[in-house]
C-alpha cells in the first residue's frame, strides 16, 4: 500500500512505522509492560512446537514475520527473557520438530540486535548439542571399560550462566520462586538411577576437573516400561514422578502426605506431580483438589490405545498473571544491573562528562534492549555515586569516573 498508493511517500512510511510501533506497544495497564513480548513469544513456541502439516519453509516464513514484529517492540529485554524461558523447556523436553528452525530464529535475533543480545541463547543451543557428543562417548567408555549400567541415560550439561533455571536448595532455605521450590538437595534420585548417575559423573571428572555437576532433578524425565498391567507400556514422566510411583512396587494405596518423607520431595511438589499421574490414569482418586490427606490408589487396569504414554510435566502452581509478574520483577533487576554497567563502561571510558551528555549516550546504548525513562537513568547514577564509582565535580551537573 505504502509504495503503490502512497508512491513510498518518505514522511507516511515514518508516520506508519510510528502508528505500528504505537499499537505493538500498547500497555493495557500502564503500571504494567505491555503484552507483546509475552503473546509473541507463546505464538513462536506454538510454531516450533506444533508442525500441522506445514513445512518448514512455511514457518520459516511466518517466524520471518515474527521478526518483524519483534523490530518494533520497546522492550526487547522483556521478549529476551520470555523467549529464554520457552526456548529452555523445548530444548530440556524435546519438544522442538526442528533443531534448524530453531537456529535460525535465534539467527534472526542475532541480525537485529547484535550478538550480545542472542548470546546466552546461543550457548544453550550449542550446549545441547555439545552434551549429545558427550553422551555418546560416555556410552562408549562404558562399554570398552565393561560397566554395564543399570539404566541407559542422557545428559545434557548446561552452562549455569547461559540457562533460566534454578540451583537446588535445602528444602529448610525459604523459597524465592518457583523453580527454587522445585529443586531440593534433599532430594535423592530412585536407587535404579543412581549407579548410572554416579559413573556419568565420574566420566565428566576426568576431563572437566575443575567443574562441578548439580543435578536438575526437577527438570529431567525418565523412560519407564510398566511391568504390573496385562500390557507392557512405555511411559515418559518427570523424575518426581518416577519417585512416587516406585513407591508402589510394595503396597497399592498411599495417602499423599505419606511420600513427601518417602521422597523428600515438598508437599506442594507432591501434588503437582501426583496430580498428573491421575489424571494420565496411573493412580485413582475420588478427589478433584489433591490434599495431604488424598487417598491414591495404583490403577491395576488401567489401558490405553497405544503402547507409549506421556505423562504431562508437573505444572508450575502459578497462574500465568503471577508468571508474568515474577518475569517482570527479575527483568527490573536485570535492568537495574545493566544499567550500572553501562554508565560505569561510559564513564570509564571519558572519565568526565555533564550530565546531559551521560544521559544521551545511555539512552543510546541502552535502546536496542529497552527504553529507560531519564528518571531511571538518575536513580542509577545516584547509586553509583553512592557506591563510590563516580562523583560529581565542582562544576555543575557534571560527574568523573573514580579510578
Amino acid at each position: 500500500m505504502v509504495i503503490e498508493i502512497f508512491s513510498g511517500d518518505g514522511e507516511f512510511t515514518i508516520s506508519l512505522d510510528r502508528a505500528i510501533q504505537s499499537i505493538v506497544n500498547y500497555r493495557e495497564d500502564p503500571k504494567q509492560p505491555p503484552k507483546i513480548s509475552e503473546k509473541l513469544n507463546r505464538y513462536i513456541d506454538i510454531l516450533m512446537k506444533t508442525r500441522k502439516g506445514r513445512t518448514e519453509a512455511e514457518i520459516e516464513a511466518q517466524l520471518s514475520k515474527s521478526i518483524l514484529i519483534f523490530r518494533y517492540i520497546d522492550d526487547k529485554d522483556l521478549f529476551q527473557k520470555y523467549y529464554s524461558k520457552m526456548l529452555c523447556t523445548r530444548l530440556i523436553a524435546s519438544l522442538s520438530f526442528s533443531m534448524d528452525l530453531e537456529e535460525s530464529m535465534i539467527n534472526k535475533m542475532k541480525d537485529a540486535c547484535g550478538y550480545e543480545f542472542t548470546s546466552k541463547l546461543s550457548r544453550m543451543f550449542t550446549d545441547v548439542n555439545v552434551s549429545q557428543g558427550l553422551t555418546k562417548r560416555f556410552l562408549e567408555e562404558m562399554v570398552k571399560n565393561n560397566k554395564k549400567l543399570e539404566v541407559s541415560i542422557s545428559v545434557m550439561v548446561l552452562q549455569a550462566g547461559a540457562w533460566p533455571l534454578t540451583a537446588p536448595q535445602n528444602a529448610s532455605e525459604p523459597s524465592s520462586s518457583q523453580n527454587q521450590s522445585e529443586q531440593n538437595l534433599d532430594y535423592a534420585p530412585p536407587i535404579i538411577l543412581q549407579t548410572s548417575l554416579r559413573l556419568f559423573e565420574e566420566f565428566y571428572g576426568t576431563s572437566h576437573s575443575g567443574r562441578k555437576l548439580t543435578w536438575l532433578y526437577a527438570n529431567s524425565t525418565a523412560d519407564v516400561q510398566l511391568n504390573y498391567l496385562d500390557r507392557k507400556y512405555q511411559a515418559t514422566m518427570s523424575v518426581h514422578q518416577l519417585s512416587i510411583l516406585l513407591q508402589y512396587s510394595n503396597q497399592d494405596v498411599f495417602q499423599l502426605g505419606n511420600f513427601v518423607p518417602l521422597t523428600a520431595l515438598s508437599l506442594p511438589t507432591i501434588i503437582r506431580a501426583a496430580k498428573a499421574l491421575v489424571e494420565t490414569g496411573f493412580l485413582i482418586s475420588n478427589e478433584k483438589d489433591l490434599t495431604e490427606l488424598s487417598v491414591l490408589t495404583l490403577n491395576t487396569s488401567f489401558t490405553y490405545k497405544r503402547i507409549n504414554v506421556k505423562v504431562a510435566l508437573p505444572q508450575s502452581s502459578k497462574p500465568q498473571e503471577k508468571e508474568a509478574e515474577a518475569t517482570c520483577n527479575t527483568l527490573m533487576q536485570d535492568r537495574k544491573y545493566y544499567m550500572e554497567c553501562t554508565i560505569v563502561r561510559i564513564m570509564k571510558a571519558r572519565k568526565v562528562m555533564k550530565h546531559n551528555l551521560l544521559v544521551e549516550e545511555v539512552l543510546k546504548q541502552t535502546q536496542s534492549r529497552f527504553f529507560p525513562d531519564v528518571q531511571f537513568i538518575k536513580k542509577n547514577i545516584e547509586a553509583l555515586i553512592d557506591k563510590l564509582y563516580i562523583q560529581r565535580t565542582d562544576q555543575n551537573d557534571e560527574y568523573e569516573y573514580i579510578s
